[in-house]
């Protein structure tokens, strides 16, 4: 096993992919707390094809996170354990709070509809659409996508 290990390690080293630059991987922290544009795109089982894009907060912002924190205590506070369903009515009420900024996109319907981002849509969507506000959740939180080289990608720089 160790040998194995030790392989990898070296495989790994020759193996040269870029440069870790410092000013790329910086955070840019108006990007985390105003958003950034992300271009929907998912396979869980089937691969979404879409034009939206959403504009994304980061989850690590310090109102994020005290927003959770205060949510989780008055949960404990009533003494009641929360229901799958009333867990998924608070991530949806913090995620549109928080972390969803806008959408676009004339993907984004309910039947032939189009939904244009309203906060009223916004928490229905996050509600009713599990594979969505798992998705929204997954890329507030990839710290990532709030870097300046990130930035300049989805920017299309």
């Amino acid at each position: 096993m160790a040998k194995a290990a030790t392989k990898a390690v070296a495989a790994a080293k020759s193996t040269k992919v870029g440069k870790l630059n410092i000013a790329d991987l910086k955070t840019n922290y108006d990007a985390k707390t105003g958003g950034v544009w992300i271009p929907v795109c998912m396979e869980t089982g089937f691969v979404v094809n879409t034009n939206a894009r959403f504009k994304i907060a980061s989850s690590g912002t310090g109102a994020f996170k005290r927003a959770q924190a205060l949510a989780l205590k008055n949960a404990r506070n009533a003494g009641q354990e929360l229901t799958d369903e009333q867990i998924n009515d608070v991530t949806a009420e913090l995620l549109v709070e928080h972390i969803i900024r806008d959408w676009e996109g004339d993907d984004i319907c309910d039947g032939d509809d189009v939904l244009p981002y309203s906060r009223d849509n916004a928490v229905r969507l996050m509600r009713e659409v599990e594979i969505i506000r798992d998705w929204v959740g997954q890329q507030a939180d990839n710290i990532g996508n709030f870097t300046e080289q990130r930035i300049r990608e989805l920017e299309g720089n």
